[in-house]
């Protein structure tokens, strides 16, 4: 179990934005964390060992943010169950020749590609690469919820899932945003994303488009890993919505005037 989150937004992403999202799914990935930024035409990557809830990783992950000033970021915790954390290219996001993808779940394919890491996530990227989304994510087998970028297009970012893994939306009037863990914003709640449906967003307008790619159901059962269970919820202290956050506050109340 990984966890995976978004924000692609018209402004900037101010760095305590960042920092509760990464919270509301810190839980889910203790073994690294990284981050995708879009600013100005261009990805930037940050990586880091351990989890990102140790203070010096996320100062290093929040002063990342500040100085690059994204409007967009994708942002993953990452359970390990392929590849030792501590070689970098094993955590995400991760890259391919012509690529960037983050994945939450666990995965195999029928054919084996060359590599630079040990994991099942870049034996996804490759097949992808390899054949296309619809058709690479069509011979993988197991659970995935993905976030990607195709290099030769950086404008779009591509969300998709299967039946294995989960994935939520929000679509608000200045921000769109993504995470593993269900949220709410001021009084709505976020949405499953629909199981195939492959969603292509334009970091720079917000604009939108779904195609679909079947049931894309999972054949395998992801991994469960018993350390998560040492991550108790809490009810938020101006709401009592349920939040996994330091700051004991739910996204809705710490986002609602952004959003």
């Amino acid at each position: 179990m990984c966890g995976l989150a978004a924000w692609i937004g018209k402004t900037p992403v101010r760095p305590e934005r960042v920092k509760l999202l990464f919270e509301h799914i810190a839980y889910r990935g203790r073994d690294a964390a990284g981050m995708a930024m879009y600013a100005d035409g261009f990805w930037w990557i940050a990586k880091e060992f351990g989890p990102v809830t140790k203070p010096e990783t996320m100062a290093a992950m929040l002063a990342t943010v500040a100085r690059i000033k994204p409007t967009g970021v994708l942002l993953h915790v990452r359970a390990a169950t392929h590849g030792s954390p501590r070689r970098e290219v094993n955590n995400h996001p991760i890259a391919g020749d012509h690529s960037i993808c983050m994945h939450n779940g666990v995965v195999s394919l029928p054919e084996k590609f060359t590599a630079t890491g040990d994991t099942d996530t870049e034996q996804m990227v490759r097949a992808i690469e390899a054949y296309g989304i619809a058709d690479g994510l069509g011979m993988t087998r197991g659970s995935f919820a993905i976030m990607r970028v195709d290099l030769s297009d950086p404008r779009e970012v591509q969300i998709v899932r299967n039946s294995g893994s989960p994935l939520q939306y929000f679509r608000g009037k200045r921000a769109r945003m993504w995470a593993s863990t269900p949220f709410k914003i001021g009084q709505k709640y976020s949405q499953s994303v629909p199981v195939g449906q492959l969603t292509v967003i334009d970091v720079r307008t917000l604009e939108q488009g779904q195609t679909w790619l079947g049931a894309l159901r999972a054949e395998i059962a992801p991994v469960q890993l018993s350390w998560a269970n040492r991550y108790e919820s809490v009810p938020c202290q101006a709401c009592g919505f349920t939040t996994r956050s330091a700051s004991r506050l739910c996204l809705s109340c710490e986002m609602k005037e952004v959003i």
